[in-house]
């Protein structure tokens, strides 16, 4: 039985351990999901059309050495095992040094995802997760405040002539 008492922090370890783990298997179970149609081969951003024209050092990924739906599953789906692996303790009775793997092999394969998520994979409010702002954001919305005709966050990194489209198929 897990012993409450918490000697040494041992239960903070164990949830903190566990949640975060919890939060990548959920991560990469999402990106399984949602990926391919969004930025897949066939999708509304495909990923290769994004890497053609960024450096690995602009864009680091595991997909710079080639994409495909494929490539993707087996990411997503390793992820997922490694996050599973760790949320029910089995990796942590492993050496330090494997345990320690596996959580650099969860890093690296989310941010391999990450990193090639464009509009996709941004913070909310414009902050992107490596500090810099998309290439394909329009240049206002970098030099002025928000204004009350902006769109909304999750439209703010589409093109513009996509939004009017879009705005006028809608009526």
């Amino acid at each position: 039985m897990l012993d409450l008492t918490a000697p040494d922090q041992q239960l903070a370890r164990f949830l903190l351990e566990r949640g975060i783990a919890a939060i990548y298997l959920i991560a990469f179970v999402v990106a399984l999901d949602q990926f391919p149609a969004l930025l897949g081969e066939r999708g509304l951003l495909p990923v290769r059309q994004h890497l053609a024209d960024r450096t690995f050092l602009e864009s680091p990924s595991l997909f710079h050495l080639g994409y495909s739906d494929r490539r993707l599953v087996a990411v997503a789906v390793t992820g997922a095992t490694i996050a599973l692996l760790l949320v029910i303790g089995i990796l942590e009775r492993a050496p330090l040094p494997v345990t320690m793997l596996g959580w650099f092999a969860l890093w690296v394969l989310y941010q391999s995802i990450v990193n090639v998520g464009q509009t996709f994979y941004v913070r909310v409010g414009n902050a992107p997760a490596g500090g810099r702002l998309p290439r394909d954001l329009p240049r206002q919305r970098r030099d002025r405040p928000a204004l009350a005709d902006d769109p909304p966050v999750p439209l703010a990194g589409v093109p513009r002539g996509v939004r009017r489209r879009a705005d006028q198929a809608s009526g």
